[in-house]
């Protein structure tokens, strides 16, 4: 799975057993996602808590791979999610308040700052086209206005 142009990252979740591990492979980022997440879902269902501990580690920074992926890719959804849940950023500070993984294992860096000033824009941006379409009481009526939005709609 490609997160950023410097970041591949390696599926490590085909073993046919949770204790035996198999060689990392080359994935997809959405099969990478589904391995990710079936191994993760297996791990806590049939794992002694024990065990599972030694591993949350490296199944965080599984999971923050994700996001990585997510954020780098698919920006704007990325932000929309973030607008409506802050599922990352929630996830970023369990993580971090936790000490389930450190700064340093978080790569590539995502910075909260960063996601604030992008939801900031973003929100204004939507909030500038509402204002267009409401000022024009028909945005049939401008067809430049209506390419906008579906531009903002679909990106």
């Amino acid at each position: 799975m490609l997160a950023t142009s410097d970041w591949e990252f390696l599926c490590a979740a085909h073993s046919n057993s949770l204790f035996v591990k198999s060689k990392p492979r080359k994935c997809t980022a959405l099969d990478y996602t589904c391995h990710t997440l079936t191994h993760f879902n297996h791990l806590i269902a049939h794992t002694k808590i024990d065990q599972l501990m030694s591993r949350l580690s490296s199944m965080f920074r599984r999971l923050y791979r994700i996001f990585a992926h997510s954020y780098f890719h698919h920006r704007i959804i990325f932000i929309q999610n973030e607008i409506n849940l802050n599922t990352f950023k929630i996830f970023k500070l369990f993580v971090l308040k936790f000490k389930i993984a450190t700064e340093e294992q978080l790569v590539p860096e995502i910075s909260l700052t960063e996601i604030v000033s992008e939801i900031a824009a973003f929100k204004a941006k939507e909030m500038t086209l509402q204002s267009k379409i409401s000022s024009n009481d028909s945005s049939n009526s401008n067809p430049e206005l209506s390419n906008e939005l579906q531009i903002s709609t679909e990106t």
